[in-house]
């Protein structure tokens, strides 16, 4: 199953992972690229085609959600470090007025764009792995499909929470209102919703039809 997806990478200025738990379809979100007023990662628009068969599992795609969903959240984090070292430099330049401080803001500024632009390509890829994990875990339209539908919000929200949050076991526990030691019930929900996506097929489960494909 190939699978489209449009995904606006973030706001505020940086890329950022939403949790697909409270999760929306962008998938008639205009095609153009950034948004008027946006720049750098913050605005672009992704349309990009996942091929879910090359996945061997329905565990293996979600691990590679999870890997996608951390690079972007140490891509924001790395942004946000530049920007600060940015108006560090921006403060002490108009404090003191010494001309190196100009010189070593507009080489920060450079670097954080120049990081910006050789992360675009990635980011919006592992941006596309995430959209298309909130299609298969609640369906085309929120709440009407996917593992949601058909597994119930436990399995898809544990599912949504470890792997496209990329939370540790504990946050996991925490955010669902299971006890901190549960990691074991948690992973046991999860894989229930591997297996179902494995018997049922792709196709099926985004549309939240129980049914497996012959």
């Amino acid at each position: 199953m190939v699978l489209e997806a449009r995904v606006k990478l973030g706001s505020e200025g940086t890329s950022e992972a939403q949790s697909c738990a409270a999760w929306a379809p962008v998938a008639d979100a205009p095609a153009d690229g950034a948004r008027e007023g946006e720049s750098g990662l913050s605005g672009a628009l992704s349309r990009r085609s996942v091929d879910l068969s090359t996945y061997p599992s329905a565990r293996s795609f979600f691990e590679a959600v999870r890997d996608a969903s951390v690079e972007c959240e140490r891509t924001r984090e790395a942004l946000l470090r530049m920007e600060a070292r940015e108006g560090v430099r921006a403060q002490g330049y108009e404090a003191q007025g010494r001309s190196g401080h100009a010189s070593d803001r507009t080489a920060a500024t450079d670097a954080r764009i120049d990081y910006e632009e050789r992360m675009r390509e990635r980011i919006e890829a592992d941006y596309t792995l995430i959209d298309v994990a909130c299609r298969v875990l609640y369906g085309s339209e929120s709440g009407k499909g996917g593992v949601d539908a058909l597994m119930g919000s436990a399995v898809a929200d544990a599912i949504s929470f470890r792997y496209v949050d990329a939370r540790p076991w504990s946050e996991v526990a925490a955010a669902l209102g299971y006890s901190p030691d549960s990691a074991k019930s948690l992973r046991a929900l999860c894989d229930q919703g591997f297996d179902c996506i494995d018997f049922l097929g792709w196709d099926n489960v985004i549309g939240g039809r129980g049914e497996a494909e012959g």
